[in-house]
């Protein structure tokens, strides 16, 4: 159910085009955004030795829809470095990470699986990945509860950023006579 929260975004480097963290200041997971151009800054930074979940942003290019690619990995540095040598798509990457260190990869996995079947079901981007995340991983009750604390602010995070991936599109109607 929505309800009020504080969302603060730091703008490490006082640039807005630049790297942002974005968090709920009552929460412990906070989204890095990096601008593709910008990614040695990140490699910079502790997260990038993380385990975490990612996203990679851009457009198709024959319908120029929005592109997500979405990822977990150990260490998150290294895997963006890679994806930066193969993939062309992508010209933003966001991933979210712990500020307790809590997410292992088991969480990640969990998150990964659930991020791509969330985002393929609201089909507001068109999915990069070759695989649809397959199935979950085996998980505590105590462990679940985190991650849908977890996948609940990297969704609104992801959103306030201007990535609503997991957001359906809401119809609009034409306005009748004097409605405004």
């Amino acid at each position: 159910m929505p309800h009020p929260q504080t969302i603060e975004i730091f703008l490490p480097s006082g640039d807005p085009q630049s790297l942002r963290v974005a968090s709920v200041v009552t929460r412990t997971v906070s989204l890095v955004e990096i601008p593709r151009s910008q990614l040695r800054l990140f490699l910079q930074r502790p997260e990038a030795g993380r385990v975490g979940l990612y996203f990679l942003f851009g457009e198709e290019d024959k319908t120029e829809r929005p592109k997500v690619y979405v990822g977990q990995t150990g260490k998150l540095g290294e895997r963006l470095k890679q994806h930066n040598r193969e993939k062309d798509f992508w010209n933003r990457a966001v991933v979210a990470v712990t500020s307790t260190d809590v997410l292992t990869e088991v969480h990640a996995r969990f998150l990964e699986v659930w991020s791509l079947r969330q985002a393929e079901a609201v089909g507001r981007y068109v999915l990069d990945n070759r695989q649809k995340g397959g199935d979950f991983p085996h998980m505590s009750p105590s462990m679940r509860a985190v991650c849908d604390e977890l996948f609940e602010t990297i969704s609104i995070l992801l959103t306030t950023l201007g990535y609503p991936v997991f957001k359906p599109v809401l119809e609009q109607f034409p306005l009748g006579e004097g409605q405004v």
